[in-house]
């Protein structure tokens, strides 16, 4: 009597069922880069960004972005930049570095980026083309109130400078009047003074003026 292989033995313990092979997983992080990218760049033997009529969802792409960690946006940021002749990628890096906050934030940068992309946009795009000249005024804008800003910390530290030198001036204003009346009491000590002098010069001259013809002057001796 054959035995079947497929019976378990009774006198053996079951076999222990294998783990469950747990499904290879991408990180999160590195599939978003890579779908991000996806969006950006065409495989081989598809149309150009050129020919695409469109260049998806912008705000999309700006929302999912936003939540990424500095460092993978940064590396989707280093990947834009090595694709700069695909208009879509363009209007996704001047969305990138016009993100409020971010490290990598650069509102020149952005709006070159802008300029490329309106200057040769995705035809059949029209959305992203007025996000775009949004995004360009929004950036215009910014350097506005940014020159303005700066303007007004000059203006500030001026004034601060300005009224440093007021206090200053007031204080050695309020010196000013001790000062001043130790110098008219020096001058009237000197004026005092040449009173005293001119005062005996007029009693000498006076007793000169009263002595008879030939009397010596007062305060002086007659030679024998």
């Amino acid at each position: 009597m054959k035995t079947d292989p497929m019976r378990a033995n009774p006198l053996r313990p079951p076999a222990s069922p294998r783990p469950a092979r747990a499904p290879s997983q991408r990180g999160p992080t590195g599939l978003l880069l890579c779908l991000l990218l996806s969006a950006c760049a065409h495989l081989p033997g598809q149309p150009s960004a050129a020919q695409d009529p469109t260049c998806g969802d912008p705000l999309e792409f700006y929302a999912v972005t936003s939540q990424l960690p500095e460092s993978d946006a940064a590396g989707l940021l280093d990947a834009l930049r090595q694709s700069p002749a695909l208009p879509c990628g363009r209007l996704r890096l001047a969305l990138l570095l016009s993100r409020p906050g971010a490290a990598y934030r650069d509102d020149a940068a952005a709006a070159s980026a802008l300029q490329a992309f309106l200057q040769q946009p995705p035809a059949g795009d029209r959305a992203a083309q007025n996000l775009a000249r949004l995004l360009a005024e929004e950036l215009v804008e910014r350097g506005r109130l940014r020159e303005a800003r700066d303007d007004l910390q000059r203006r500030l530290t001026q004034a601060e400078a300005d009224n440093a030198d007021l206090r200053q001036a007031l204080s050695a204003a309020q010196q000013a009047p001790a000062a001043l009346r130790q110098r008219l009491q020096a001058l009237q000590r000197q004026l005092d003074q040449l009173k005293s002098i001119e005062q005996v010069i007029n009693d000498k001259e006076r007793d000169a003026a009263r002595a008879p013809a030939g009397s010596p002057s007062p305060g002086t001796e007659q030679r024998p």
